[in-house]
């Protein structure tokens, strides 16, 4: 665990040992939560992790979680720790859903669970195929 830990904040990944507890309790790659806390909150933009600033569509937090995501997962998106712990544990949710394919789940949390469940692939949505692009070059790129 010290080891990965190492390894994110040489990337200069903040958090870095809370993705690496949530990804070890929750069963997901801690590289991959982190990846994606990345480019949820514009490269751990500081007025996006303390809620200073939103998505259009009113997502906020490290993890951009809608308001109605947060009150069905029970997670605070304006607290750091409640917010990846979420994260992880929704992640979690979604591989499970989808096979354990990273790209799916990715997707999943990007345009909606249920649009990926229909067409059983990446939707040809340009946000959600650079979202998912950008998370696993990075995760790459963290794991070296």
């Amino acid at each position: 665990m010290r080891a990965q830990v190492k390894n994110l904040k040489s990337h200069g990944v903040p958090y870095a040992t809370t993705y690496v507890r949530a990804g070890y309790k929750h069963r997901v790659s801690p590289v991959l939560l982190a990846a994606q806390g990345s480019a949820e909150s514009m490269n751990f933009n500081k007025a996006v992790i303390e809620c200073r600033l939103h998505s259009p569509a009113g997502a906020r937090g490290i993890a951009q979680f809608m308001p109605a995501t947060a009150r069905s997962w029970n997670v605070d998106p304006c607290d750091v720790k409640s917010s990846i712990n979420g994260q992880a544990r929704f992640m979690r949710a979604l591989l499970d859903k989808f096979g354990g394919r990273e790209d799916l789940a990715l997707a999943a949390y990007n345009s909606g669970p249920a649009r990926v469940a229909k067409l059983q692939r990446v939707p040809r949505i340009r946000e959600t195929q650079n979202y998912v692009r950008f998370i696993q070059l990075r995760k790459s790129e963290w794991k070296r």
